[in-house]
């Protein structure tokens, strides 16, 4: 091989000296596929991207990063709840609906997400009488609003006269909402039950 002759580092062939920014020898085909590869975030390997965004070599990359239990910050918690209401039409969200026997209706009805299955449990273990629909809601109304809103609580709790509402990730806006519920119905028994909450009452 003569002097200024040397291997590409991505496919060993025979180029004459270019080293790009990072000192790589590339061939020119190389370079221009430089740019389409990435870092995975979870493995750390180098994988050609192509004309895609992918930020993972594979799905199962994708899919052991979002369950390390890694820790986001609160605007970026924010930023993932105001995605997924904004989409919540458009089939961009896939809610996980489970079925549950009411005893007070006397028939199944659905219940949205593992903490609402969980407490409904509670609640059927317990004997405690529970119901929720559309005929049990309270009314609000936004300060811009000119008509009045109406919230459906999670569930409510009949014999005890309480508004039950189930919240995972509790975002600012999900806050402002319930902050005008509960202040607007002062009336009314309204209880938020987040993770700690489920978790003292040994449903979690």
């Amino acid at each position: 091989m003569g002097k200024y002759y040397y291997k590409c580092s991505k496919c060993n062939k025979i180029i004459k000296r270019f080293p790009n920014f990072n000192g790589d020898l590339l061939c020119k085909e190389c370079r221009k596929k430089l740019k389409n590869y990435r870092i995975c975030l979870n493995c750390k390997k180098e994988f050609y991207s192509g004309k895609s965004s992918r930020k993972f070599c594979s799905k199962s990359c994708s899919s052991k990063y979002t369950l390390t239990g890694r820790k986001l910050s609160k605007e970026h918690k924010e930023k993932l709840s105001k995605a997924a209401w904004n989409n919540r039409g458009n089939g961009y969200v896939k809610v996980k609906y489970y079925k549950i026997y009411c005893p007070y209706l006397n028939k199944f009805i659905s219940v949205q997400g593992t903490y609402e299955l969980k407490y409904a449990e509670y609640l059927n273990k317990n004997n405690i009488k529970w119901t929720r629909g559309k005929n049990i809601n309270l009314r609000y109304k936004k300060d811009n609003d000119e008509f009045k809103r109406t919230y459906y609580p999670d569930f409510y709790l009949i014999e005890k006269h309480i508004y039950i509402e189930t919240k995972g990730y509790f975002s600012d806006e999900a806050k402002k909402k319930m902050k005008l519920v509960t202040k607007q119905n002062k009336n009314k028994n309204i209880k938020i039950l987040q993770k700690e909450d489920l978790e003292k009452l040994n449903i979690l």
